[in-house]
């Protein structure tokens, strides 16, 4: 019986990565935490990426200091793959799930150490025998063979290559089984119907996979590869029914006679389980303090935290910047919006309420009133505020009738509905939302850019892009914190049925009434989460909500839970029949297209897409009788064609298929192309059948490393349009899980691509006159400007063979101005809405901190100034002098990007630009190379914008290439001649310059002292 006054146990901090459903040992570590917490003891992860099934709560520095100051020292749990004691805890438990060393971490652990392994083939010699905690990480609910009518019709080999790179490679004989990656089938639900209805399974590595297939009634054969020396980590605990180790014919036979007996045998250690747990909880309790560990565990911000920390210092609140949305407020505005923000919280919330109430209150913009509805009191702190509506409710129930009456009473214009948990980000914020509010009169709902910050953490920030309804049914990424017209709010229903995810519902109920135009993104820090279950809302809602979006939309759709737990999938159906024809390039490509034409014979072999090869030039004899046997194969025959395309590039081949074809679907594929999917046509069609899509692009992996080649691509990168992740892990989420989720793009790889022949509106496929992923690029946008969208989406899985790698970019090429392409303005790709433009270019899913514009919205009275060159030398310098005195003027306001040592290639500088979106440019120091070419690169590409040359040290560029020739004055003008003829003004500093340098522009400017102010320069005559 527990005592009344016993003394609190010690907690468990568990170091875990991120929680990814394909990684077993992930999987145990998450779910060790979650069944602590389930028998009462009280257990954390280091980690912020749980699963929200899973009570694994993420272990926050006020956490710790409460365990110090009640002197409960934390017990920290350590898989293998983590080398010593980083969190420096003064106890240890090590628990081993694979061969220490072989993927990571220590082969040997300090004698200090609590060891348990995941299995008694794995428990290292100084560990006590009985030390053994066997998790079952399968869900034996979902992977079992229990009322199986396919059991007896089993067919079909699975393979899964894991970690072993050349698995395939060495057994070819599995060329043609159906792959299993870590991120396909997508679900688990999906991955256990395939074990259900499969043969055999071959793997390379003891891997819970095998397990899974056993459970399924589908027998496991582990053949040797580095990662499988002949044992499995769990042979004794689990016994080998079902299971080969090897590929002997008798070893195969076994797993085949046995692969029934598993079940019993895995349900047994399911009871066991419980029975080793409760003895790993009495061993941990018991661990003595052992030093070397005088330091507390504590957060340590990492490389993205302190990006974004100085970000958000560049970005705080500064005279200039009042100042210049105080005149924005009494020039541009036509109203003040007045703000009623509403919010319903639980008793046990009500100090987030405080801080909300904190931030609101020190807001610059006034018109604001706070309504809470609770089924407590308001705390006495707060209850006075004269901005502050507390209304007690007898039931918690009635809080949605209650906020739906209120928001129809209030007398404000605009609603801002919150969850607990959020506060306002910036002092500035709601001006600036007020702001842009007037600025956008086509805006009735706005969602903002948002930060999670536990306690004493740094904010994990969340750039958003601008609306993009295929991410947006992919996941909720416009956050739980909006801002909604109040008369377009009660228009589309008001507060809506599902009230676990209101805010969801509300966005997409708002599109389906006023459009994608209603809907604004604030690209501004707005929110603060103090927790990442206050940022989210419930999965199986939001879903809900978007099969209601969809039937409203008239799109025939299953939606299912995705890739990570707070995504969606949206499977649309595929239009019956399809009109699709496959276009296919060839040279001397046989080694590739016969595995390509082999593949989708398998996965579909009632398909009967007509494909067209496009005979680039073929010479060989073999590769020519293998196309010519095409004509005469059983399957092909009728449904291959070979078109003459000799002496053609790629584009040219492509656009000839198009003329050739009658076909609406036309499907570009690779030749190195190969299929793993039977319905990845079905899927690229379903998404193209929408009346809103011109093309689609699946994911493509390379078969040699399972990683993801490209994603879908961002404007601005790479010097014109590169892929936001390249070479991941098909399980890693990237940057906010967008490597995860569907979403339409301003481009994408297109060298597999299903395009709809209505959305090119009689135009070619690719420009001919553009290289190859610059005519991808202007794909892209000439279908946003036809109104059809272009969407990438990771449900389709391509396999791709790269290939070779381009040459790198040569040193003398860094400063090359890049082409201007009327067809292609490098401004639209610069200002992609999907790429946030607080991102950086060079680090994509990190703040830019070296070249950020910080600019106050175009202001109708100051012009944006640019200050492009070297770092300023001094206060007193020319350069410093002429940035203090533009900013001194009432009519400019003012950004400077340096140029250092080692500045990178112009591409990235003349983009970095453009995304800037100055109104003036003011180049300095152009006697370095960069100076000159982005003169001569903004010429090109904006001819429309004033450059302004600042000429304080010419003689800098008084430096004649030949050394036997002395310095000359006219051999100066005659340098900077054509170096200072794109510039629409240039300034100079001395009078004996502007009369050395007589003639050399039309529009020489000397600078002038401001005799009403000392040190500033005068900047009438030039400024504007």
């Amino acid at each position: 019986m527990p005592q009344l006054y016993e003394s609190l146990r010690r907690p468990y901090y568990i170091e875990a990565p991120p929680y990814r459903r394909s990684s077993a040992g992930i999987r145990v570590m998450h779910m060790l935490c979650h069944v602590l917490n389930r028998l009462g003891e009280e257990a954390y992860v280091f980690t912020a990426g749980v699963n929200p099934e899973l009570n694994t709560p993420t272990l926050s520095e006020e956490v710790v200091r409460r365990h110090q100051q009640a002197g409960r020292e934390p017990i920290v749990v350590y898989p293998e793959i983590v080398s010593g004691n980083p969190r420096r805890a003064k106890s240890v438990v090590r628990y081993v799930l694979n061969v220490p060393g072989l993927i990571g971490g220590d082969k040997t652990f300090a004698d200090t150490e609590l060891i348990y392994a995941y299995g008694q083939n794995i428990l290292p010699p100084n560990a006590p025998p009985g030390n053994v905690l066997f998790f079952p990480s399968v869900d034996s609910s979902l992977f079992n063979n229990r009322d199986n009518p396919l059991d007896t019709q089993r067919q079909g080999i699975l393979v899964y290559p894991g970690r072993h790179l050349n698995a395939l490679k060495e057994h070819p004989e599995l060329a043609q089984a159906t792959v299993i990656t870590a991120t396909w089938p997508a679900s688990r639900a999906e991955l256990a119907a395939l074990m259900r209805r499969s043969e055999m399974l071959y793997c390379f590595e003891s891997t819970a996979i095998a397990l899974e297939a056993v459970l399924c009634g589908c027998p496991a054969v582990t053949l040797h590869s580095p990662f499988f020396d002949g044992q499995a980590i769990n042979s004794q605990e689990l016994g080998r029914e079902g299971m080969a180790f090897g590929g002997a014919p008798e070893e195969v036979a076994y797993a085949r006679r046995t692969v029934g007996q598993m079940q019993a045998t895995y349900q047994r250690l399911e009871e066991q389980f419980w029975v080793k747990l409760q003895q790993f909880i009495r061993d941990s309790q018991a661990l003595p303090l052992t030093e070397p560990a005088p330091q507390p565990v504590r957060y340590q911000p990492g490389a993205a935290d302190l990006a974004f920390a100085q970000w958000r210092q560049a970005q705080s609140l500064n005279e200039f910047t009042a100042q210049a949305l105080a005149e924005r407020m009494m020039v541009d505005w036509q109203h003040k919006p007045r703000f009623h923000l509403l919010l319903s919280c639980a008793p046990e919330e009500q100090d987030s309420v405080a801080a909300l109430l904190a931030s609101l209150d020190a807001q610059l913009y006034p018109e604001w009133i706070l309504t809470v509805l609770s089924t407590a009191d308001a705390p006495s702190a707060i209850a006075t505020n004269p901005r502050l509506q507390w209304l007690c409710l007898r039931d918690a129930s009635t809080a949605p009738i209650v906020l739906q009456a209120l928001a129809e009473a209030s007398p404000a214009d605009w609603l801002g509905l919150l969850p607990a948990g959020v506060t306002v980000a910036e002092p500035q914020s709601l001006q600036v939302l007020a702001d842009q509010i007037n600025a956008q009169p086509a805006w009735r709902l706005v969602y903002g850019d948002d930060g999670l910050q536990p306690t004493g953490q740094s904010p994990e920030a969340h750039f958003k892009p601008d609306f993009n309804l295929d991410l947006l049914r992919s996941k909720a990424y416009t956050g739980r914190a909006l801002f909604v017209e109040k008369q377009a709010w009660l228009a589309c229903g008001g507060l809506g049925p599902h009230t676990d995810a209101s805010a969801y519902d509300l966005v997409l109920r708002l599109h389906d009434q006023a459009g994608a135009a209603a809907i604004g993104h604030l690209s501004e820090l707005l929110w603060l989460y103090a927790s990442a279950a206050s940022r989210h809302s419930e999965p199986e809602a939001e879903r809900a909500a978007l099969r209601e979006h969809l039937a409203r939309q008239g799109l025939a759709a299953e939606v299912l839970p995705s890739l990570s737990p707070h995504t969606h999938h949206v499977r649309y159906a595929a239009p019956q029949p399809s009109d699709v024809t496959a276009l296919i390039a060839v040279r001397h490509d046989r080694q590739y297209l016969q595995p390509l034409l082999a593949s989708w014979q398998q996965l579909g072999p009632d398909d009967r897409t007509p494909i067209l090869l496009l005979d680039l030039g073929c010479e060989d004899p073999d590769e020519l009788a293998f196309l010519d046997s095409l004509a005469q194969d059983a399957f092909w025959q009728g449904r291959v064609q070979r078109l003459d395309a000799r002496g053609l590039s790629p584009a040219q081949a492509l656009n000839l298929g198009l003329r050739h074809s009658t076909a609406e679907h036309l499907l570009c594929l690779d030749v190195r192309s190969h299929l793993i999917q039977p319905d990845w046509l079905e899927r690229l069609l379903g998404i193209a059948q929408r009346p809103d899509v011109g093309a689609v692009a699946p994911r493509l992996v390379n078969p040699a490393n399972s990683l993801l080649i490209e994603s879908y691509w961002l404007g601005g990168l790479e010097g014109l349009a590169g892929p936001a992740f390249r070479d991941l892990a098909l399980d890693a989420p990237g940057l906010h899980e967008r490597a995860l989720c569907e979403q339409s793009a301003l481009a994408v790889n297109a060298s597999v691509l299903l395009i709809k022949r209505s959305a090119l509106a009689g135009a070619a496929w690719l420009d001919e006159a553009l290289p190859e992923r610059a005519a991808w690029a202007e794909l892209g946008w000439r279908l946003r400007a036809q109104q059809r969208l272009l969407v990438w989406t990771p449900h389709a899985v391509v396999l791709q063979h790269p290939h070779p790698a381009a040459e790198p970019r040569p040193t003398g090429a860094l400063n090359a101005v890049p082409p201007a392409w009327p067809t292609l303005p490098l401004q639209a790709l610069a200002l992609d809405p999907n790429h946030h433009r607080q991102l950086s270019l060079s680090q994509p899913d990190l703040p830019e901190t070296a070249r950020h514009a910080h600019w106050v919205g175009p202001h109708a009275k100051r012009l944006r100034w640019l200050l492009v060159g070297p770092a300023v030398a001094g206060p007193l310098s020319v350069l410093q002098r002429l940035q203090d005195s533009l900013r001194g003027a009432d009519s400019a306001q003012v950004s400077r990007f340096d140029i250092g040592t080692q500045p990178g290639p112009l591409a990235d500088w003349l983009m970095d630009v453009l995304r800037a979106a100055p109104d003036r440019v003011l180049i300095h120091g152009l006697h370095l190379p960069l100076a000159q070419a982005l003169l001569a690169a903004l010429a090109q590409h904006r001819p429309d914008l004033p450059c302004v040359v600042l000429l304080d040290q010419p003689e800098k560029l008084n430096q004649p290439d030949n050394f036997l020739c002395p310095p000359h004055p006219a051999l100066l003008r005659s340098r900077l001649r054509p170096l200072l003829a794109p510039a629409h003004t240039v300034l100079l500093s001395s009078a004996s310059d502007a009369a050395t340098l007589a003639g050399v522009h039309p529009r020489l400017q000397l600078l002038q002292a401001d005799p009403l102010r000392f040190g500033r320069m005068a900047v009438d005559g030039w400024l504007d």
